[in-house]
């Protein structure tokens, strides 16, 4: 019996071209520094080298710090000055990213249900975004963050997808038992890796990701109708708890 929802966020909650979504988040950083008159190619340059590092992170520190030593080291840029730039990127001209997605109508009725039906719902979108980054994107998504008990970000992580250590941490974090937990993503490597630590997951076909080609009969595949009608059908925890 499942007691907690893990949810990817990107392709999963939040509809998504994901080459769109590179292709846009790089092209508006690029043209906001040269407004603030920076060398957008560096600092492009400056996330790619920051984020792969925390990809990397073998948790001895949280991602954020990861990707600011490695940034600055590469860009030169001191943290104290170009962050509070990125920050203002992240309010303002990251809106036009917006474009590469769309709500999903579904994930609100997703959400909503599971809600009422008193399951503690946990974003492990995977965190390699700042705060600021994720919360505008669960806007697009036109969902409310207060609907989880918790949201991966690099300020609070110390591993990455498809690390399973990154679930760990939260599954350690909240004391959840692992044979309990159903994840929803579509990455096959990256969210179904969850699997490993005994967790059941269901993955999207509709936005299915599988880049490393991993066999598809080791993981459930839904479409997004499908998944609400099996969401609907899952017994209520307040129920269980009050009889």
């Amino acid at each position: 019996m499942y007691r907690a929802i893990f949810f990817d966020l990107d392709g999963t909650l939040l509809g998504m071209d994901q080459h769109q979504f590179l292709k846009y988040y790089f092209e508006t950083m690029f043209h906001f520094c040269k407004k603030h008159a920076l060398n957008g190619s560096l600092v492009s340059e400056g996330i790619e080298k920051g984020t792969i590092a925390m990809i990397q992170n073998n948790g001895t520190q949280s991602n954020e710090t990861v990707f600011w030593e490695n940034f600055c080291k590469h860009t030169h840029y001191e943290r104290s000055f170009i962050e509070p730039i990125l920050e203002q990127y992240y309010l303002t001209d990251f809106q036009k990213v917006k474009e590469s997605c769309f709500v999903k109508k579904e994930a609100k009725v997703i959400i909503q249900t599971l809600k009422e039906k008193g399951y503690p719902l946990y974003l492990t979108t995977n965190a390699i975004f700042p705060k600021v980054a994720v919360l505008e994107r669960l806007k697009w998504a036109q969902l409310n963050p207060l609907d989880f008990e918790y949201i991966t970000t690099y300020e609070n992580s110390h591993y990455c997808k498809p690390n399973p250590k990154y679930y760990q941490e939260v599954i350690q974090h909240f004391h959840l038992n692992p044979e309990e937990i159903l994840m929803i993503g579509n990455d096959a490597l990256e969210d179904g890796i969850i699997q490993s630590l005994h967790a059941d997951c269901y993955l999207l076909k509709d936005s299915l990701l599988n880049e490393s080609h991993l066999n598809n009969q080791i993981f459930k595949c839904t479409d997004i109708q499908e998944l609400v009608l099996f969401i609907q059908n899952l017994p209520s925890l307040k129920e269980i708890k009050e009889s």
